[in-house]
């Protein structure tokens, strides 16, 4: 998967596809999806890109950072894309495990859904 794409595949979602969610009382989130290709060849595969962006609404951290960041992953979950990404939410933490004997933090495990953090690191414009 390329970053460039899945950005704009994310930046083709029409406004009027993105449904509000819960979120913290100082911000705003949002869902949709979108159909993505990835792979060549007889490996190419279509799935459902879900994507949650979410930004803060309080005038101090807007002047920080004032636009919508992005979360977006790759599922063949059926359901509506506010269950589905719920559902990422509630299983994420289940998906990181700890080394078995080991005091080393948990490592993410392998899962169908890929989360993909789209924003630039602090300070790239």
């Amino acid at each position: 998967m390329r970053t460039k794409d899945i950005a704009d595949a994310i930046a083709a979602i029409p406004e009027t596809a993105w449904v509000e969610i819960d979120y913290t009382p100082d911000g705003q989130a949002q869902v949709a999806d979108c159909a993505y290709t990835t792979g060549k060849g007889t490996h190419q595969v279509t799935r459902r890109l879900v994507v949650r962006r979410t930004r803060l609404t309080s005038k101090a951290q807007q002047r920080l950072w004032p636009d919508w960041r992005h979360h977006a992953f790759l599922t063949d979950l059926d359901g509506t894309t506010v269950d589905v990404d719920k559902f990422h939410r509630q299983a994420e933490p289940r998906l990181c495990r700890a080394r078995p004997g080991s005091d080393e933090p948990p490592q993410r495990a392998r899962s169908v859904d890929r989360g993909l953090n789209l924003d630039p690191p602090m300070g790239v414009v």
